[in-house]
Parts: structure tokens; sequence; C-alpha cells
């Protein structure tokens, strides 16, 4: 008989099989897996046997400072609240983007004193020469380099010239790191806009169509060429369009190495919902039209995409409410770290589009693997014991009414978040544990 800091009981997880069993935790770390209840003690043990037990959650997609209202400490709050043990903050922050070591080394201090859960950093490039900061940026273990085709802002969210992007490949090739694009093409959307806004087209539909699904293919093939003749690590963001995904596997095929996530709001909403639900589910890219949703999640039962993510983005909503005018100045973005993990549990594995097993890899495992977080992502022995339960028998409202979701019901609801082995959040209560967090670099 062993002595435990933790012991939990429930369905268990794995990544090729789900058991009804327990998991045993010391030191912050998973000690041992069993399908049998065993006579170990421990000064805490969970049962909860008709729930499942994932591994932790991982987001590798979330904006904590593109508002200065928001920042670390509220955003891991809310991932936490939401069964995410780790994310991935991007670059594109409000007061300092992160392009170089200076900016780097403060938002590690940030996340040291302010996080609730285990934070991974992005790295980004000036518009200009900005490559040359790639290395020092890896050294400080940035998970990758985030940049965009689309021009948000000239100096916080650039857009990258092509010569620009071509050698920042040959600079993240040479140190094995990964690139990440949004990808629009930024010529063809803006020249669209312009046009919509001299015909005084600013309804609320004007947004999908001034970014139609070519504006995302065509700088899909264009990148995935760069990174072809560059033999670059290459992943996509926000993937909205089912042909999008089936260029992406055809490279793939081709042996390029290319991976592409989706957002839980293209396999949820379409385009008819930011007519009816209005500018809280303006996004870039846009929702597409209903075919399109269903296709998305099509291929992702098929494994044709590697990962769900929030894009999670949170903004006032005074400056939301200004699209109802004008669609064009409303700000992209919408809440979904503390909502996602339930709703892609309630309408795709309660609904048979996934199973566990697949949300478990989609929502976990697969992240880790891509951006080579070997500690996490699994619920294996020696890992790190995170670790988020979710009862798929609760039925609950979601109320955020910067949510085009504010409203739904929903099946499946997080019970508790675990972060090497403590609590971080039970059962709707707010566990005041800041600073449990910590830096996650690439092979930690």
């Amino acid at each position: 008989m062993e002595f435990f800091d933790l012991i939990l009981n429930g369905k268990v997880v794995l990544e090729n099989k789900i058991i009804q069993g327990e998991i045993g935790v010391k030191d912050g770390m998973i000690i041992y897996i069993s399908p049998d209840k065993s006579d170990n003690q421990s000064k805490v043990r969970m049962k909860y046997d008709d729930c499942y037990i994932f591994p932790g959650l991982i987001d590798p997609h979330v904006h904590s400072l593109s508002n200065p209202n928001e920042g670390i400490k509220k955003t891991t709050r809310l991932a936490a609240d939401g069964g995410f043990t780790t994310i991935f903050d991007m670059p594109f922050d409000y007061n300092s983007p992160i392009t170089n070591k200076r900016a780097l080394k403060e938002k590690i201090k940030v996340i040291e004193k302010e996080a609730f859960v285990d934070v991974g950093l992005w790295g980004t490039i000036t518009k200009y020469g900005g490559y040359s900061q790639i290395k020092d940026l890896a050294n400080l273990g940035v998970i990758g380099i985030k940049m965009s085709t689309f021009e948000t802002d000239e100096s916080r969210f650039p857009r990258i010239p092509d010569s620009g992007i071509v050698r920042a490949f040959r600079e993240i090739k040479e140190i094995d790191l990964i690139a990440a694009f949004h990808a629009e093409n930024d010529e063809i959307v803006k020249d669209l806009i312009n046009e919509f806004k001299k015909g005084d087209k600013k309804y609320l539909g004007a947004h999908g169509e001034t970014r139609p699904p070519y504006t995302e293919t065509a700088d899909i093939l264009k990148l995935m060429e760069f990174a072809y003749w560059t033999d670059a690590k290459i992943h996509f963001v926000h993937v909205s369009h089912p042909r999008s995904i089936d260029l992406i596997n055809y490279f793939k095929r081709q042996g390029l190495k290319v991976t592409a996530e989706t957002c839980y709001q293209y396999l949820l909403l379409s385009d008819d919902d930011l007519k009816t639900k209005g500018p809280n589910a303006k996004v870039n890219p846009p929702l597409r039209d209903r075919r399109s949703r269903e296709l998305m999640w099509d291929k992702l039962y098929k494994g044709e995409i590697d990962f769900i993510t929030t894009d999670h983005a949170i903004w006032d909503v005074k400056n939301k409410e200004k699209g109802y005018k004008d669609i064009f100045t409303a700000p992209s973005g919408m809440p979904g770290l503390s909502i996602v993990a339930s709703l892609v549990f309630s309408e795709g594995v309660l609904k048979s589009k996934i199973s566990p097993i697949d949300y478990g890899k989609l929502m976990s495992t697969n992240i880790a693997d891509v951006f080579g977080i070997k500690q996490k992502g699994r619920i294996k022995k020696g890992n790190d014991a995170d670790f988020t339960i979710i009862d798929p028998n609760i039925e609950w409202v979601i109320q955020d009414e910067l949510s085009p979701f504010n409203g739904k019901e929903v099946r499946g609801q997080v019970k508790k978040t675990i972060l090497r082995g403590d609590v971080i959040y039970s059962n709707k209560k707010k566990i005041d544990n800041q600073n449990s967090g910590k830096y996650v670099t690439k092979n930690n």
C-alpha cells in the first residue's frame, strides 16, 4: 500500500481507450493509473464515477492583452473556470507586441505573478526586418512565431510582406520552431470593404461578404508554397472553411509539416448568426454558411483537423454595439474560455459527432504534441497531474452578455479543474490560488 497526495476515481480518458479506474498523484505528477480501485491511501480522494476525467485542456489560441481592460490574471481565471490547465497567449498585446526580448521578459514576469493556469507564449515579428529577433525569442522559450497576411494594425498586428515571411521561415527552420498564420488576403478584403463603405453597405452581413472564402484559401496556398520550399513547419490558426482543410491535407500528403486548427465558432455558428445575434458574432475570418459548418464537423470526425481552439478575445459591450449601425466599426472576436469545453462536449460528444477519446485529443493531446509540451496532453505516468473533470449529466444555461451563445442550453459541465494535482476550480467555486500557473516552454 502506498500513500498519495490525491487519488481520482472516474471514467479515465486515455489516449486510445476509456477505463473506469483510478489515478494516483504525488508531488504534482501522475504516479499510477489503474482500472481497479486500490486500497492505497491519500490526503484527498475524489470519486467521480459518472464523470469523464480528461487530460487537462489546452487552448493554444488566446488573446489576453489585445484589450487593455483584460490581462493575464482575468484571462487565466476564466481559463481555470472553463476547464483549461494551460493556455498559449498570442503576442499582439495592446501596449507592447512580443517582438523582442524585453517585451517577452516583462510578460513572463506577469505570468509568474498573476497566472492561475500554465501559460505558453507566442512571439511575433515587426513588419520589416523583424525576423532578426526570432532566435532571441526562441531562446526565451516561445511556443512559436505568429504572423499575419492581413493587417489589423501596422505596429501591433501587421501584415508581413512576402519577402519577410520567407526570411522568417528560414530562421524558423534553422531552430526547429513553428510558424503560425492568420491567413486572409489583405488586398482583396480591404478593397471589398472600401467598395461596401462607398455604397453605404454597413449592415451586419457585410462583414462576411467582404471576406469570402477565397480570401482565406488563396493565402493558405501561398504560405504553404513558401513553407514547402523552405522546409519550415507551419500552422494555420482559426481555419474557417472546409476547402482550406482540403488544401492543407493535400500539402500534408506531399510531406509538408503543416497543421491546422479550427475554432469552436466555426463548428457551432453560421453566417446567419451574425445577422440574428449581432456584432457579438463578428469574428475574423467570418462565420461561414451552414453547409460549410457541417463539412467542418465531417473533417473533424475524419481526423483532418488537428485541434479545436477558442481565439478568445473579450471586447467592451459598447464597442461591440457600434456594429449595429456600421459592422465595420465593431471589433472582431468573442469570449470562449469559460464555455467552449461544455459546448464542444455537448454538441460534439453527446451528439456522437466525436467520441470522448477524440475530444481529449482535439482539446489537449494533439496540441501538446504539435507544440512539444511533453509533460502535458495525456493521462500518463510521469506527466503533470493536469485534469479536467466533466459531468455529462448536468444541464445548464450559458450566461454571458458578450457571447453569441448567451442563453443557450448545454449539457455537460466542468466539475473540477486540476493543475499539477491542485484543484484550481471546483463546482462553480473560484479557488483563490493565483500564482499557481507557470510559464510553459517547448519540451517543458
